[in-house]
């Protein structure tokens, strides 16, 4: 954690809820990264402070989206219920699915 903000957020989003509105809070303390999944599908984005403004990231090939400030990669993964796969990116078995 720097002394302005912490370097990650992460934002579990419900339906009609204001996440989206809360990234220029975010931007102005300085936090690095915001991630964003979707309470019910669990589907993930995350946008990274480039200057004042966030950029959403693309996904690479396999689908995962990675985070630098977390050290970690996310993915949804197929089947019922939707599951999230959260991997730690120096060591790839090391991960939990939820």
């Amino acid at each position: 954690m720097r002394g302005e903000g912490p370097d990650a957020v992460i934002e579990i989003r419900s339906p009609d809820d204001e996440t989206y509105e809360k990234l220029p809070f975010f931007a102005a303390l300085g936090v690095k990264e915001v991630i964003v999944c979707q309470r019910d599908s669990k589907e993930v984005e995350i946008f990274r402070l480039a200057g004042s403004q966030y950029v959403a990231l693309q996904r690479d090939g396999e689908g995962w989206l990675a985070s630098t400030s977390m050290g970690i990669r996310l993915r949804q993964l197929d089947g019922r219920p939707p599951r999230l796969r959260v991997e730690d990116r120096s060591e790839g078995a090391a991960h939990v699915d939820i």
